[in-house]
């Protein structure tokens, strides 16, 4: 079923505003069952080297007042479970801007990460949602651009760049921002240059995986403070 554009502005948020959001995206998707998330999740969250860009050091009053920020923007809502003094939080930006789960995974994936070519959006976040195609990934930035305003535009290629670039429109884009990831000479060849992008994905995952585990005990031990 097609979704409904949504009328719904774009605000502009701070750096710890995408991050702290585009993980309660993230782990929503990826770990349903350690969700919502305690705050000290979220700062494991944030703070986990694998599939960000920059690597942070938030501590837990920088994620507090950006949950706060978040939660006047109606991005956030937080919760107290039954028999738990522990407030636990969740993301509202699926619900406010009326994405579906593939949608909301390349949102929060451009937030986490900021621009990448459509081939890094489908194998960097499949752990969110498991892209069917290539074209599948294309088909769900499209429909992204298309929303009033766009939630996501697409970025002028410049030399050096591998493909073509998205990227988020909840802070000011600059066109001619650099690649997020390194280059790779050119002399390399494809069979090569495919093995070492599964090479770093299977690597990112392997820390997704563990920050995952991290942010499950930070849930686990919450429930006995």
């Amino acid at each position: 079923m097609e979704t409904e554009e949504s009328t719904q502005t774009t605000p502009h948020l701070s750096p710890e505003e995408l991050r702290v959001l585009g993980v309660l995206s993230e782990k929503g998707l990826a770990t349903p069952q350690n969700y919502p998330l305690s705050l000290a999740a979220v700062v494991t969250g944030c703070n986990q080297a694998s599939n960000r860009e920059p690597v942070v050091d938030y501590d837990e009053g920088t994620v507090r007042e950006a949950l706060s920020a978040l939660n006047k923007r109606g991005l956030v809502a937080e919760q107290t479970g039954a028999g738990s003094r522990v407030a636990k939080f969740r993301t509202q930006l699926a619900r406010t801007y009326r994405l579906t789960a593939a949608q909301e995974t390349l949102v929060a994936g451009l937030m986490l990460r900021g621009p990448q070519t459509v081939g890094e959006l489908r194998g960097r976040w499949k752990r969110m949602h498991e892209f069917e195609s290539l074209e599948d990934v294309s088909a769900q930035l499209d429909a992204l651009m298309a929303w009033e305003p766009p939630l996501v535009v697409s970025l002028a290629q410049v030399p050096g760049e591998r493909g073509e670039r998205f990227a988020h429109t909840f802070a000011p884009v600059e066109e001619g921002a650099a690649p997020t990831t390194s280059s790779v000479p050119s002399s390399l060849s494809g069979t090569l240059q495919e093995q070492i992008d599964a090479q770093a994905e299977r690597i990112e995952g392997l820390e997704a995986e563990l920050a995952d585990l991290r942010a499950e005990f930070d849930t686990f031990r919450t429930q006995f403070e």
